[in-house]
């Protein structure tokens, strides 16, 4: 169990790492209310949710990034 902790630890201080993906969007979100470890605890708990949703149902992941849209032209207009 420890040793499940420290490798989901690892892959979500790695996550944190790539630009754009929604863990370092979530990471700078988070960390300055909790600090860097609780955060890394949070992402860390949101993979292990992610990898267990995967292999139960079988399904391929595909990261979303953040929510933008691609074509400015497709933007909700402001009043």
């Amino acid at each position: 169990m420890c040793q499940m902790r420290r490798i989901l630890n690892q892959a979500a201080n790695a996550a944190v790492k790539h630009k754009g993906s929604i863990f370092e969007i979530l990471y700078r979100r988070l960390v300055t209310r909790l600090g860097h470890n609780k955060t890394i605890g949070v992402i860390a708990h949101r993979l292990c949710k992610l990898i267990w949703i995967i292999l139960h149902k079988g399904i391929s992941y595909e990261e979303r990034g953040p929510a933008v849209p691609k074509d400015p032209s497709e933007s909700i207009p402001r009043e």
